[in-house]
């Protein structure tokens, strides 16, 4: 019968990891599955994996703060256009609607089209 994984261990590992069940799982060896039915059956580990990924994302936001802050375009760009949008700062695209060429048939009666394919 396999061992029971402690709690804990799988609290550590998801840290250890940013919350990636996969990576987790190797690190403890058990399989991504186990962590997945301890995610569904503890809160606890819920939890972790949660503050983990929340970490995480802090991360990235201070990375790009940081890129902002030194004038990286990309960075400011991407900044503005998700940040930025009650200030105006968005994306957008222009729709060209072409009218339809005319057809010949328009102007015609009914009479007129069937005299003509006839």
């Amino acid at each position: 019968m396999p061992t029971k994984i402690p709690i804990q261990a799988i609290i550590d590992a998801l840290i250890n990891h940013h919350g990636l069940v996969s990576l987790a799982a190797a690190e403890i060896g058990c399989s991504p599955r186990t962590i997945q039915r301890r995610l569904s059956d503890d809160r606890r580990v819920k939890d972790a994996q949660e503050d983990a990924q929340g970490h995480l994302l802090d991360i990235a936001e201070d990375k790009l703060a940081q890129g902002v802050v030194a004038g990286e375009w990309e960075k400011v760009k991407y900044f503005l256009s998700t940040k930025g949008k009650s200030r105006g700062y968005i994306s957008s695209q222009e729709v060209v609607i072409k009218k339809p060429e005319v057809n010949e048939f328009d102007d015609m009666t009914d009479e007129e089209v069937r005299y003509r394919w006839m």
